[in-house]
């Protein structure tokens, strides 16, 4: 009656098996989770290489343009230049048309009237002799 019962536990001998299957899958965990970081590093950079040639193209595609577009900024500054010259040619002469001390000169200028205290003075050209009659002749040549 009082005898002893066989315990439940396990003998020392079957509990190391166990505990060489436990350290097994623990393990390979380790190594699957170090394989999947270092495929994860590889994806990433393979995407920034590939992003890195795509850059690089894109750069060598926009040099030609930027050359041509440096060329029309050039000639486009060139004719501003050549423009603010003749801008303030006209804004002179604009300023002088408006100008009330000028206002004679600019009327003579644009007009067939005279200031009447001046009087005008017309060029004509001499007359060259004729042969026939031996006396000038009033036309005129031009």
């Amino acid at each position: 009656m009082n005898a002893l019962k066989h315990s439940s536990q396990p003998s020392p001998t079957v509990e190391q098996p166990k505990r060489r299957v436990v350290l097994r899958p623990r393990v390979r965990k380790r190594w699957q989770a170090h394989q999947v970081a270092a495929a994860e590093v590889g994806v990433k950079v393979a995407v920034n290489c590939v992003l890195a040639l795509v850059a690089g193209v894109t750069l060598i595609r926009l040099v030609p343009y930027n050359l041509a577009q440096h060329d029309k900024l050039q000639e486009l500054e060139g004719e501003v230049a050549t423009l603010d010259s003749r801008v303030k040619l006209l804004q002179a002469d604009f300023n002088r048309q408006f100008d009330p001390q000028q206002a004679k000169s600019v009327m003579q200028e644009q007009s067939a009237r005279v200031d009447p205290q001046q009087r005008r003075v017309m060029w004509l050209r001499p007359t060259a002799p004729t042969l026939d009659s031996g006396v000038p002749s009033t036309s005129t040549h031009p």
